[in-house]
């Protein structure tokens, strides 16, 4: 019992104080280091390897249950590229392509402003819903936002709750 004691103090001590140096050996005291792996523990005299208490596993938590708690906070390829709402909105060599919008994997930009992800919710490969953080001219303002993809993925519908408004868009040739 006063082995257990001892060892039980002694471990309490050493994970009190942090590393230390192992005691030098001489006339009055020995002591061993122990080989459990542990840097700076040290068995008392006449304790050994089978006495001292194996070190516990510490549990990871698995892939799994992380990839649930987390929400994905990217378009899904399918949406992503250039989007116009004409013609000339596709076209690079104009600067007055305001109803053009490029999805990137993260962010939506527009004429003026730019939207980032702080939500986004998969309904299906054709449909997404979105709340997005707008910036743009000076302010910043939320909104949500429903994508939906038809003609094999050449048209693009945004439906944006407040305000309130609905856009159609076609997919920019590459």
């Amino acid at each position: 019992m006063k082995i257990v004691a001892l060892t039980t103090l002694a471990l309490t001590l050493a994970a009190c104080s942090g590393p230390t140096e192992p005691p030098k050996a001489s006339n009055e005291t020995q002591a061993e280091v122990a080989p459990t792996g542990d840097v700076g523990i040290v068995a008392p005299t006449g304790v050994t390897n089978a006495t001292l208490p194996s070190p516990r596993p510490t549990p990871t938590p698995s892939p799994q249950a992380t990839m649930t708690t987390a929400a994905p906070r990217t378009f899904p390829v399918a949406f992503r590229g250039r989007w116009g709402m004409n013609a000339n909105d596709c076209d690079p060599k104009r600067d007055d392509n305001k109803g053009l919008i490029t999805i990137s994997a993260d962010a939506i930009r527009f004429y003026e402003s730019r939207a980032t992800i702080a939500k986004l919710d998969v309904s299906s490969p054709t449909r997404i819903g979105t709340d997005l953080s707008f910036s743009g001219e000076g302010q910043t303002w939320q909104s949500r936002s429903v994508f939906d993809l038809s003609g094999g993925g050449t048209k693009l519908a945004r439906t944006e709750e407040e305000p309130a408004g609905a856009f159609v868009y076609a997919r920019c040739p590459a």
